[in-house]
């Protein structure tokens, strides 16, 4: 209605305008103007503009310490991830937490990838583990050097003992058979052990490095029964710090008795087989027993046969604790 009035009254204007002006009448009419759209906002059609999509992981950090290693060692990867759902390392590993270390020992150089994963998309990062080959020792420039090679006493008595000391130098290994010692490096310069053969026994060392071998032997003999010389028999009567005492001998074994407590000796020629060095055991009332009581003795017989030093002890170990002295009386 309001567009039908417009168009009376322009009408009417312009035939005014004419008749004034003596002219005549042209009816302009004017264009209509655009329709106004009463459609709401929200009806209009969707757009076809996708959604805004969240953020990929971020691999904070993923490394390999340390990053060289040798191919009997170990190397740790730790790693830090934020914003992802799943976290994956490859050569085995598998899945792991958003953060976390695992200790790796590849035999050879090693490349490991982590992957994270959301619903974004993918992140990944890779760190490498290089494995070098271990050295092998160096090649000795010559044999090994067997200083010396000896056994202390060479002749004991069926029952004894002998002790085998060497010096050894430049050498990967050592062996002294029959076996009674084994050692693979690094070899101790020195080194001792005892042995109790029953019989004569050859003892060979064999010391090696990479550039060969050397041997050194010793022999141990066993005797049946000591040889003694007799004017080295300890039988007879002695005045000692402790007393007159009385000693028997039969082969290698020394017996007696001594005024100190009622003491008694029993002991053994077998140190030497020149007979000169008695080792033993003293002991006294009223137990007769160590540690008070009992211990060991050490004499060495003086050249002309007639007197005797020694030492003796509480116990059968550690430190000496006195002196023992005595003459010959008969």
């Amino acid at each position: 209605m309001k567009r039908c009035t417009w168009f009376v009254l322009a009408g009417l204007l312009l035939v005014v305008f004419s008749i004034i002006a003596g002219g005549c009448i042209t009816i302009i009419t004017p264009e209509p103007s655009a329709p106004t759209s009463n459609t709401p906002a929200d009806s209009l059609p969707p757009t076809n503009e996708p959604e805004q999509e969240g953020s990929k992981p971020v691999i904070n950090s993923f490394v390999a310490n340390p990053h060289n290693i040798n191919s009997d060692a170990s190397s740790t990867l730790s790693w830090n991830i934020s914003g992802a759902t799943t976290v994956n390392i490859d050569q085995g590993i598998g899945t792991v937490g958003l953060s976390g270390t695992i200790v790796v020992s590849p035999p050879t150089t090693t490349t490991y990838t982590l992957t994270a994963s959301n619903a974004a998309g993918t992140a990944v990062a890779t760190t490498q583990v290089v494995v070098s080959a271990v050295s092998p020792p160096p090649i000795p420039a010559s044999l090994p050097i067997i200083h010396s090679f000896v056994a202390e006493p060479e002749s004991i008595v069926d029952g004894g003992s002998s002790t085998l000391s060497w010096s050894v130098s430049n050498a990967y290994s050592v062996i002294i058979d029959p076996v009674v010692y084994r050692q693979q490096g690094p070899i101790a310069a020195t080194g001792s052990v005892p042995v109790s053969p029953s019989v004569t026994t050859t003892y060979t060392l064999t010391a090696t490095n990479a550039s060969g071998i050397r041997n050194e032997t010793v022999t141990v003999t066993v005797n049946s029964e000591p040889v003694v010389s007799p004017a080295l028999g300890w039988a007879g009567t002695w005045e000692t710090n402790w007393g007159i005492m009385h000693l028997s001998q039969s082969a290698g074994q020394v017996t007696g008795t001594y005024e100190h407590d009622d003491g008694e000796i029993v002991g053994y020629i077998s140190k030497n087989l020149s007979g000169n060095i008695l080792v033993g055991t003293w002991s006294e009332s009223p137990s007769y027993a160590p540690p008070n009581d009992a211990g060991d003795i050490e004499w060495v017989m003086s050249p002309d046969f007639n007197s005797l030093e020694g030492k003796w002890r509480y116990g059968f170990s550690g430190e000496w604790d006195g002196t023992w002295t005595g003459t010959r009386l008969d």
